[in-house]
C-alpha cells in the first residue's frame, strides 16, 4: 500500500486551503488504496480530517523559520516511523530535511515579479531560491498554469525532469446552485479579490469613470483589504472621479451573497498585475457571467473564450470592453455562453486527474 506524506505546514489561507482540500479530496477518491496522511501545523488537524485523511500534528505554528526547524531536526525520523513513500508540498518549494521523492505544487508567482517592495524583498529573494532549488530537484514540478510553468523557466530556468500541469478547481457549490439570471436583471461590474496593491484596484476604478456607464450601474468591490493605505488611496481615486456611491467598498461577504454577486454582475472585471490563477474569475464564469482580465498574468489563459483581454495598465482598453459588455446585448450573450462553458473545465474531478497520474506513475 503507498503512503503518501502531504506537507501543509505552509497552508494557512484561505486560498491555499482550498486549492490543497480540492485537489486531496480528489486523491482519497481515485486512490482508494493508498494511505493519505497530513502533515499539519499544531492546532489545525481538522485540514486534514476535511479531507479524509489521517492528521499528523507538528509542534510547530505558522512561521516559515519554525517549520524549517521542525523539519530538517525532525522530519526524517517521521518519515521513517510512519512508513511514507513520497511527499507531495503545496509550497512551491521542496521540504527541507524530507529524503522521499517530492512532488512540489508550484502556485505563488510573487518571489518572480520584481514587485515586492522594502522588507519584504528579503523574504521574496530567499523564497526565489527555494523555488530555484525545487525547479532542479522535485521529482516531479506541478505547475497550476501554463503562465506559471512559463514564468519559472524563464525566471529559473528549464526544467528538465518530470513536470505538469494542475489547473484550480473551484467549489461544486458553483455548479450546484449555478442559476444565471437574464440580461435584463444585471446592472453591476463586480471585482472579487483580496484587495492587495498589484491588484490594480485603482485601473478598475479609473476604467469605470472613464466608461460613463450611467447612474444605475455600479463597480462593486468585494473583498478584504489587508492594506489600510492602499483602501484611502483608493477612496480618494473614488472622490476624485465622482463615483461615491457607485463605486461599492463591500468587504468580505457571506458566500450566498458572494454567489449572488456573480450571476447579478453584467461583467466580472480583474486587471491584477500578479495572478497565478484567478479563482474569483472561474466562480463568475460558472453563473454566465463574462470577464475583463489584463493580459502579463494566468488570468487571461484561466477566463478562456468567456474573457475579453486588455493589456495590463490600459484603463481605456478597460473602459471599452466594460462599454461593449453593457451596451452591446448580442456581444454579452456571446461572452456569457463561452463564460459558461469554459467554466466547466475547472470542477476539481479535471483538474488534479494528471496529478492523480503522476502520483499513480511513481508508487513503488
Amino acid at each position: 500500500m503507498p503512503h503518501l506524506l502531504i506537507d501543509a505546514l505552509s497552508v494557512n489561507n484561505f486560498s491555499g486551503r482550498h486549492v490543497l482540500t480540492g485537489h486531496v479530496r480528489q486523491m482519497r477518491i481515485a486512490l482508494p488504496d493508498w494511505r493519505l496522511s497530513m502533515l499539519v501545523q499544531q492546532g489545525q488537524s481538522q485540514l486534514a480530517l476535511d479531507c479524509d485523511v489521517a492528521p499528523l500534528e507538528a509542534p510547530v505554528g505558522v512561521g516559515a523559520l519554525g517549520r524549517v526547524w521542525f523539519t530538517q531536526r525532525h522530519l526524517r525520523q517521521w518519515t521513517r516511523d510512519i512508513g511514507a513513500d513520497l511527499l507531495f508540498t503545496p509550497a512551491g518549494m521542496l521540504t527541507a530535511g524530507c529524503p522521499l521523492p517530492q512532488i512540489v505544487l508550484a502556485q505563488n508567482p510573487w518571489p518572480l515579479v520584481d514587485l515586492a517592495r522594502g522588507r519584504e524583498r528579503v523574504r521574496t529573494y530567499l523564497q526565489r531560491h527555494a523555488f530555484a532549488a525545487a525547479q532542479r530537484r522535485a521529482r516531479v514540478m506541478v505547475y497550476n498554469s501554463r503562465y506559471m510553468q512559463a514564468l519559472y523557466a524563464a525566471k529559473l530556468g528549464e526544467r528538465s525532469g518530470a513536470s505538469l500541469i494542475a489547473y484550480q478547481g473551484i467549489d461544486e457549490r458553483y455548479f450546484d446552485q449555478a442559476s444565471p439570471c437574464a440580461l435584463s436583471e444585471r446592472r453591476d461590474l463586480v471585482l472579487v479579490s483580496v484587495m492587495a496593491a498589484h491588484k490594480a484596484v485603482e485601473d478598475a476604478v479609473a476604467a469605470f469613470a472613464l466608461a460613463n456607464l450611467g447612474h444605475q450601474t455600479r463597480l462593486r468591490l468585494i473583498g478584504p483589504w489587508p492594506d489600510v493605505s492602499y483602501r484611502r488611496q483608493i477612496e480618494r481615486i473614488v472622490a476624485a472621479h465622482g463615483l461615491a456611491g457607485r463605486v461599492v467598498f463591500e468587504g468580505e461577504i457571506a458566500s450566498a451573497g458572494l454567489l449572488a454577486a456573480y450571476r447579478y454582475a453584467r461583467a466580472f472585471v480583474l486587471l491584477s498585475r500578479c495572478e497565478s490563477f484567478g479563482i474569483p474569475a472561474i466562480e463568475a464564469q460558472s453563473q454566465g457571467t463574462p470577464t475583463i482580465v489584463a493580459m502579463g498574468t494566468a488570468a487571461p489563459e484561466v477566463a478562456g473564450a468567456g474573457g475579453l483581454v486588455v493589456p495590463s495598465g490600459a484603463v481605456g482598453a478597460a473602459a471599452q470592453a466594460m462599454t461593449a459588455l453593457m451596451s452591446d446585448d448580442a456581444l454579452w450573450h456571446r461572452y456569457s455562453h463561452a463564460a459558461l462553458d469554459n467554466a466547466g473545465r475547472f470542477r476539481f474531478t479535471h483538474c488534479s486527474a494528471p496529478l492523480i497520474d503522476a502520483l499513480r506513475e511513481l508508487a513503488p
